[in-house]
Formats: C-alpha cells, structure tokens, sequence
C-alpha cells in the first residue's frame, strides 16, 4: 500500500513508512534508503549508523486538498576514521523545513504576480520565509556561469503537472522556473540566451 502511496506522490528517494490524516493534514512518515556514503572527512565508504537525529516535520506540496507534511529522522553514519555525519538528503531543505519540491512551488505562486503576503496567507508560512525563498531567485541569462543544471518538479499549478527548474549548482542559485518540461519550450527558453554565454557553459546536468 505504502509503496503506491510512494508512487503516486513521487517521492523519489524516500521510503514511506506511515500515513495519518490529521485535523485535513496529511503527516506521511518517510526514511531514505540505507546505502553506503562516503566519509567526508576521510573520503572512505561506511555503512555503519550511528544514531537517528530527532524527528522533524518538513512541509511538502499539497496532495489534493490536503496539506502534507513529511515526518523524517535524518540517519546518521559513522566511519572508522571517528567521524559520524548526516545522511545525504537532497530532497529535503534543512535550512527551509521543507522539501525542494516545495519551494520551487512557492517560487511558482510568487511568479504568478501576487504579494508575499497573499502566499503566505494561503501556504500558512511566514512573510519573512517567503521573502527569504524569493531572494534565492536570480532571473538573468548574464547569471548564467559555467554549471547549469536542470530538474523537473511537480508543481501542481496551471495547465501542466510538471515544470522545469534551471539552478546555478556552483551558487546555489535558481535561476530560471519553466512553465512545463517540453524539449520545445526550453528550446524557445535558451534561444533567449546568447550564443557567447551559453558557450561559457562547460557542465551541463540534467536529471529528466
């Protein structure tokens, strides 16, 4: 059941363990896969855990009506060389409290001309977080460097279930959200961008 569940909300990388409905909230309790990691202090590779960090909530994209957040205890992992550290876990935003997925739906609803306040209000987060994902943006072709790296998203906004999001990986910037996944349109999108810039680009990722 569990594993449709996991399916149907596209929850790539995560394992759900448990699902309760609570006062229209959805809390879905999830855990990354245990697999080998690589030391970051010795650059050996261990899969021996250490401890589980607390259980933390991280708010996720709305599944139907339903609010949903995820209920995740980072796993962490010791080496022989002494270190522990976190697991990787890059669909989730420490720093946010939510997934990636999440704030690029944020990003879509403030492209879509409204206030932070308006958004806030309907995502029932705080003004200064908005402002805060909203400072992450940097729409420019002259941002462009040499990394670009594209990904898809399920947005669950406008005509199309998916969109498409361009991030500067060096900066940690975004730097573009695309209304769809089609070849076509991100064709149009980078047709935008000069030939001299887009040659300065040397590593392209993309993971559609």
């Amino acid at each position: 059941m569990y594993n449709d569940t996991q399916k149907l909300l596209e929850l790539k990388e995560l394992k759900v363990k448990n699902i309760k409905i609570i006062k229209g909230t959805r809390y879905i309790k999830v855990e990354m896969p245990r697999k080998p990691h690589i030391c970051p202090c010795c650059s050996q590779e261990t899969n021996m855990i250490h401890d589980y960090l607390p259980e933390r909530q991280i708010k996720d994209i709305p599944f139907g009506v339903s609010k949903t957040v995820l209920l995740y205890r980072a796993r962490r992992y010791h080496c022989k060389c002494g270190k522990n550290f976190v697991e990787n876990k890059e669909q989730i935003l420490s720093n946010y409290q939510m997934t990636q997925r999440y704030l690029f739906y944020i990003l879509e609803k403030l492209g879509k001309k409204v206030s932070f306040k308006d958004v806030a209000e309907e995502l029932k987060i705080s003004i200064t977080t908005v402002m805060r994902i909203f400072d992450l943006v940097k729409y420019s072709v002259n941002d462009i460097g040499e990394y670009i790296c594209i990904d898809e998203f399920k947005g669950n906004l406008g005509d199309y279930k998916y969109q498409a999001v361009m991030i500067d990986p060096q900066n940690s910037k975004v730097l573009n959200i695309f209304k769809n996944r089609f070849k076509v349109d991100l064709s149009k999108e980078f047709s935008t961008i000069s030939k001299e810039r887009r040659y300065k680009v040397k590593f392209f990722i993309c993971d559609m």
